[in-house]
């Protein structure tokens, strides 16, 4: 597997003619996945556009919540109140829009 990022654009739907000519190149030899900004409005439109067939969606949503211990305890972010989980909902909608449930 060859990954890269999104074309070398901030997005996969950004760097779909990119996307598209390394997978192309590739010839099913390796498998180009298209990555950055993946949701369940654009996954499509990146498959048909790419002809990719593996996507990576981080699926993402921002949680704020208190945080007690801001000081001695750190979440890896510079806001000790938000976390980036992973949204059920996204992923689900992500697998409806391109057929798998």
């Amino acid at each position: 597997m060859f990954t890269w990022y999104s074309g070398g654009k901030p997005t996969a739907l950004e760097g779909c003619d990119v996307l598209k000519k390394l997978t192309n190149a590739a010839g099913g030899r390796i498998t180009i996945m298209a990555g950055a900004g993946v949701k369940s409005s654009n996954v499509v439109d990146i498959i048909q556009r790419t002809g990719v067939s593996e996507c990576h969606a981080s699926a993402k949503i921002c949680r704020v919540f208190e945080c007690k211990n801001a000081e001695e305890v750190r979440m890896g972010t510079s806001n000790d109140n938000v976390v980036f989980v992973t949204n059920e909902e996204e992923v689900h909608a992500i697998k409806l829009a391109i057929g798998k449930t």
